[in-house]
């Protein structure tokens, strides 16, 4: 049976889709217990600001952290520094920020946590081109395989 209104119908299916997987529904479930020392967050693609705030309104203790997020996507966080850096094509503030969350995970002791959550565009956003690769040959290779239609696996 056809919808009376196909387009309505498509777009509820999209909305629930959408709901289904916010970060509001997935995040907390999967939360672990506090540890003994620090929570650093890392959070990483279009949906890291609001993974980060679902983290930072259910997290029982402190935390810090950075959430990297596409340009025009951030929202404020509480607890996590937001970054915006450029997607689909990697730039040189995703690279900072690269740096920075590296920082944090290599700063972490035994008896901390580090949550890295990710979401989609968190290839391009997390970027840090390989010795002997620009960050430009990196971003025109990018935009090659995009063009080629080359799946992102």
């Amino acid at each position: 049976m056809v919808p009376a209104d196909p387009r309505a119908f498509l777009r509820e299916l999209l909305k629930v889709a959408v709901e289904s997987v916010h970060p509001q529904r997935c995040v907390p479930d999967h939360l672990p217990a506090p540890p003994s020392g620090e929570t650093v967050l890392i959070a990483a693609g279009k949906a890291a600001t609001a993974m980060a705030q679902v983290v930072e309104d259910r997290w029982e203790g402190p935390l810090h952290g950075l959430a990297i997020t596409r340009e025009g996507h951030a929202e404020p966080c509480r607890q996590v520094d937001v970054h915006e850096a450029a997607h689909p094509f990697p730039d040189a503030r995703g690279v900072h920020a690269t740096w920075r969350a590296l920082d944090l995970a290599r700063r972490a002791g035994p008896e901390d946590l580090v949550l890295f959550l990710l979401s989609g565009g968190a290839s391009s956003l997390l970027c840090q081109p390989p010795p002997g690769l620009t960050l430009g040959l990196l971003a025109e290779l990018t935009a090659e395989l995009i063009v080629a239609g080359t799946p992102i696996d």
